[in-house]
């Protein structure tokens, strides 16, 4: 633990050791994230063997940037689904 009561933690990311402090708290969330781009980039190096390294972390960084593309998307439309939901309720009690 730092002096600031940051946790120092190392990631390997394929070749890549990457060490940095955080907040205890968020050292599950930041191994998680290390673990599903490794399984990621295993899986395009395995799909596109004769990229190189390089190649298949555009690949993975691409993809995570896709999901949260969508994933704001969804958000974005969470408050519209309330909306409708409760449209409907309201049409069913009139019927």
């Amino acid at each position: 633990m730092t002096p600031d009561g940051k946790q120092h933690i190392t990631l390997q990311l394929d070749a890549h050791r990457i060490e940095f402090s955080i907040a205890p708290q968020s050292e599950i969330f930041y191994r998680n994230a290390g673990n599903d781009l490794n399984q990621r980039y295993k899986y395009f190096q395995t799909k596109y063997p004769n990229q190189s390294a390089e190649n298949i972390w555009v690949f993975v960084a691409l993809e995570q940037a896709l999901r949260f593309q969508m994933e704001k998307q969804s958000n974005a439309l969470e408050p519209i689904d309330q909306q409708l939901k409760e449209l409907n309720q309201l049409i069913e009690e009139q019927i």
